[in-house]
């Protein structure tokens, strides 16, 4: 909903109290003014460039899901510099809420890409986008991946016996959320991983 839209549904709900009738455009704006305190507002980093909850490179940990179109204009707007360091989109709201994490701006250094390089040839550079995009902000699963180390594994399937999965170091003293590495796994290595994670958990309680 556009701020001009928004301006002519709160006129008709003033319109509706002075008079005492309530219209269609008086209940839609109403409704309006409902999710517009709901969400926080323009202001509150839930709202997108468009007046819309889901604001690329901005999410909250309160209240509410990333709408897909929000999904996909993270994703989107994912442009990696294979030369130097990349600032990537904030984790979608819920993934924050339902792993404790604060909000953060994600990081991919440009060292980290050497390494992936060789430690991961097959993935081609055309395909990090794909992969982060897939982890990151479409996760399936987001596993403990190191009993000693603030890593998690995000997890997302994207065809059969393939899923792609980045390693997030989320230290809290860190001012990003940084990648360690991202590929693609197979079932078997991500039911490994699955394991791992159940372990790490089972130990800890």
């Amino acid at each position: 909903m556009d701020s001009e839209r928004l301006r002519q549904l709160l006129s008709a709900v003033a319109s509706a109290s002075r008079r005492g009738i309530l219209t269609r455009d008086g209940i839609e704006g109403i409704t309006a003014v409902v999710l517009l305190i709901r969400d926080g507002g323009p202001e509150s980093g839930n709202w997108g460039h468009a007046g819309r909850p889901g604001q690329v490179g901005g999410s909250s940990p309160g209240g509410g899901r990333t709408s897909e179109a929000a999904r996909q204009e993270k994703i989107q707007s994912i442009n990696i510099n294979f030369e130097g360091d990349t600032i990537l989109p904030r984790l979608n709201r819920e993934t924050l809420r339902e792993n404790g994490l604060p909000d953060k701006p994600v990081l991919l250094k440009r060292w980290v890409i050497e390494k992936n390089e060789k430690a991961h040839p097959d993935v081609a550079h055309s395909e990090y986008k794909e992969i982060i995009g897939a982890a990151l902000y479409r996760p399936e699963r987001v596993l403990k991946a190191n009993a000693e180390k603030p890593y998690l594994n995000f997890i997302s399937r994207t065809g059969e016996n393939k899923s792609a999965i980045a390693l997030l170091d989320v230290a809290e003293n860190a001012t990003h959320f940084e990648i360690v590495n991202l590929h693609w796994v197979k079932d078997r290595t991500r039911n490994q991983k699955e394991i791992t994670a159940q372990r790490i958990k089972e130990n800890n309680s």
